[in-house]
């Protein structure tokens, strides 16, 4: 009777191991998952908040925060700017912001007048992370 039970506990042990192993093996071949479409509505932007001169964080009508990314440090952003839109590149204007092109960032700026600058890309928003003191 030692002799079976030994058996089985060895068979249990040994499954285990190789399924555990299988397992492992194939989640190394898993295609990585799809990337999450950004759909920013220019109509829709509630508030922003300016990061630096290349970056703004707007919050839309439904409170969802994005990243918007611009091609070049855009002078005057950080000044106060008053009247910021979200200008597509469309006439339309119902399309999703920063998805073609052409898209603009547009606000006054105090002593410098009516600004524009280029969108390179619309990312949902992700806060930084506090740094762990050591």
């Amino acid at each position: 009777m030692k002799r079976h039970t030994a058996a089985l506990f060895s068979a249990a042990i040994l499954s285990t191991a190789l399924g555990a192993s299988v397992a492992l093996s194939q989640q190394t071949d898993a295609p990585p998952p799809p990337a999450e479409k950004v759909c920013l509505q220019a109509n829709r932007m509630m508030n922003y908040d300016i990061i630096d001169e290349r970056t703004l964080r707007i919050t839309d009508r439904f409170f969802k925060n994005y990243t918007v990314r611009m091609a070049s440090g855009c002078v005057g952003l950080t000044r106060a700017p008053t009247d910021l839109r979200l200008q597509l590149r469309s006439s339309l204007g119902l399309g999703c912001f920063g998805q073609q092109g052409g898209d603009s960032v547009v606000f006054t700026s105090p002593g410098l007048g009516r600004m524009s600058c280029i969108v390179t890309s619309v990312e949902n928003y992700v806060p930084a992370t506090a740094k762990k003191a050591e």
